[in-house]
């Protein structure tokens, strides 16, 4: 049935699987948010940064991005999904034989990296599907001090879908919430900005 295969489909979004419809939201991620993730990204200065973390790093081509950013930048890609991983492994095989990218499984809620290690941490259409205190949380632990953390969102959803998504725990935060959540996780330097149509979103707070 109709019904059956859309939310098939739509609760990939959150943790793709080793399936036609998993792979097939991957590589729609990938083009769909292409320019949103692109805006996003030139709200960081980029060469300060050394050690990038990109949490919800999907089919990886934001990945890739992030990399071509600077010659200085390593990056780590984390997902909870192991198809995933598994594409951005695939997309990224050169960067991952030269040293400068690793990508691994893992939650944002228990992120599996020490405290005080990265400059940026970056998360592009994931914090939907978060426990956002929790996630908040574990990303503030991660960075270092003065280290930034970009979230980059679509601010609704798409047209029709309101009821699925929600069935698969999609959440739609305002700026108001996100920026609540941050300050209570501890950041102090807030910036955010909105698009001209107003439907992405940019938020970049340092620790």
């Amino acid at each position: 049935m109709k019904i059956d295969r859309t939310l098939r489909f739509l609760q990939n979004v959150k943790c793709p699987e080793s399936n036609r419809y998993g792979r097939a939201q991957l590589r729609g991620m990938n083009n769909r948010y292409s320019l949103l993730s692109t805006w996003g990204l030139s709200h960081v200065f980029f060469q300060r940064k050394r050690l990038v973390l990109d949490v919800g790093c999907g089919g990886g081509k934001n990945l890739k991005r992030l990399l071509n950013q600077s010659k200085n930048i390593n990056a780590i890609g984390v997902d909870q999904s192991a198809e995933s991983v598994k594409m951005s492994t695939r997309k990224n095989r050169r960067a991952i034989k030269s040293g400068r990218l690793q990508v691994v499984q893992g939650s944002v809620e228990a992120l599996p990296f020490a405290s005080n290690l990265f400059d940026l941490v970056t998360a592009v259409e994931s914090v939907h599907f978060w426990d956002i205190e929790k996630g908040i949380s574990e990303v503030y632990r991660t960075l270092k001090k003065g280290g930034q953390f970009l979230i980059v969102n679509e601010t609704q959803t798409s047209d029709g879908l309101e009821a699925y998504l929600a069935e698969v725990g999609f959440q739609v935060y305002t700026k108001q919430q996100l920026e609540s959540y941050l300050k209570k996780a501890g950041f102090k330097k807030i910036r955010t900005d909105v698009n001209e149509n107003g439907k992405w979103i940019t938020i970049v707070a340092e620790k």
